[in-house]
């Protein structure tokens, strides 16, 4: 082969080079924005998974103070009853 058949082969092979590259370049480009979008949902997930937590805590806090004032209600509803029982 002589260097202007390869030269000929090259440049006849070029554009279809080009072509797969911007190809390839179109697709990593694609896969980029599918990872950023599966980066946000992760991040999304576990800012709703911490919010979840603080609203269980809160749930629970709240239960607790409920069973607290049920509690002092109770103690002194007997309390009353039982002085009026003394009294009487």
């Amino acid at each position: 082969m002589t260097v202007q058949t390869l030269f000929k082969n090259i440049s006849e092979l070029h554009p279809s080079l080009l072509e797969m590259m911007q190809k390839l370049e179109d697709k990593r480009t694609h896969w980029e924005g599918l990872s950023d979008k599966v980066n946000a949902i992760a991040d999304a997930r576990t800012a709703l998974d911490a919010l979840r937590n603080e609203h269980g805590e809160e749930m629970k806090r709240r239960a607790e103070e409920a069973e607290r004032q049920r509690q002092i209600q109770v103690n002194y509803q007997t309390n009353i009853l039982y002085n009026m029982s003394h009294i009487n």
